[in-house]
C-alpha cells in the first residue's frame, strides 16, 4: 500500500549531513593552511652550509664500496680522509685518552721497532709507516699523520655527531682547528681531527664516513716530525682515536 511504503523509507537525520558537511569543509580548511615554515639553513663560522647526512649518532650509515679503511680501534673502521694519500704515517699521541690503532695496509717503515711488532702479512688498505718514537707514554700507533696535498678536501674518516669544532692554540701557541665526531652505532667512542683550515662543520651536524667535508689539512708553520718521512712539505692532517672512558681531553 502507499502509506506502507513511505513508512518503509529510512530518513537521514540532518544533523548527520551538517556533521559530515562540517567536518569536510574543516578539513578542506586545514589542508589549505600554510605548514609551518622551514628553518633557516644552518651555516658554519665561515658563513658555509653546514654538512649534513642522513644519520644519527646511534645509526650508522651505509659507508661507499669504495671507501679505504687505514685502521681498525675500539672496534671500529677509520677511513682515508681522501683517496691517494701521500702518506699515511702513526706516531705516539700526545695524551693517555688515545686508542692504539691497528694499521691497515702495507708497512713500509718502522722506526719503532720497540713498541710495535711489525704485522705478519699485510692486509688491504694504504701503503703506511710508523714513526720514531717522541718519549711518549702512549702507543706508537696512537695518532696517525695523513699527509695531503693542500688543496684537498678532508672528508670524515667515520660517521657520527659532530661533538666539538673549534680554535684552539696548539701547543699553546700555534692557531688550529679541533674536530671530535661520536661514532654513528658506537657514540661512547670518539675520533678526533686536527690541523685542519677552512671548516665546514660544527658541533651538532650529522657527518658521513668519506662523504661528508670537513675541511682541509693544514700546513705547520714549523717542521714537523712526519716532514722527516714525507717529502714536499705537503700539510697534514692528525687523526686518533679516543678511548670510551675519555669524555674530555685537551687539544693535541
Amino acid at each position: 500500500m502507499p502509506g506502507q511504503h513511505r513508512r518503509g523509507r529510512r530518513r537521514i537525520p540532518v544533523v548527520a549531513v551538517g556533521v559530515t558537511l562540517a567536518a569536510s569543509l574543516g578539513g578542506l580548511a586545514l589542508a589549505l593552511m600554510p605548514g609551518p615554515a622551514r628553518p633557516a639553513p644552518r651555516t658554519t663560522p665561515s658563513g658555509e652550509p653546514a654538512a649534513s647526512a642522513p644519520t644519527t649518532a646511534s645509526e650508522a650509515p651505509a659507508v661507499p664500496r669504495d671507501a679505504v679503511p687505514f685502521a681498525r680501534a675500539e672496534g671500529i673502521r677509520v677511513y682515508l680522509p681522501a683517496p691517494d694519500p701521500v702518506l699515511v704515517a702513526y706516531h705516539e699521541a700526545s695524551y693517555r685518552t688515545a686508542a692504539a690503532m691497528s694499521p691497515l695496509g702495507t708497512l713500509q717503515r718502522n722506526a719503532s721497532r720497540k713498541k710495535f711488532p711489525p704485522p705478519a702479512s699485510s692486509t688491504p688498505g694504504p701503503d703506511y709507516v710508523v714513526m720514531s718514537s717522541r718519549g711518549r707514554p702512549t702507543a706508537a700507533t696512537s695518532a696517525a699523520d695523513v699527509v695531503l696535498p693542500a688543496s684537498t678536501r678532508v672528508r670524515a674518516p667515520v660517521s657520527g655527531r659532530v661533538v666539538q669544532a673549534k680554535p684552539y692554540r696548539l701547543y699553546g701557541t700555534y692557531h688550529d682547528w679541533r674536530v671530535e665526531i661520536a661514532v654513528a652505532g658506537d657514540p661512547e667512542v670518539h675520533v678526533v681531527m686536527i690541523h685542519l683550515i677552512g671548516v665546514r662543520v660544527r658541533r651538532g651536524d650529522d657527518v658521513s664516513a668519506t662523504l661528508s667535508v670537513i675541511g682541509r689539512p693544514r700546513a705547520l708553520p714549523f717542521r714537523s716530525q712526519v716532514d722527516h718521512y714525507a717529502n714536499g712539505g705537503d700539510p697534514h692532517v692528525h687523526i686518533e682515536v679516543k678511548k670510551p672512558s675519555s669524555k674530555t681531553s685537551p687539544p693535541h
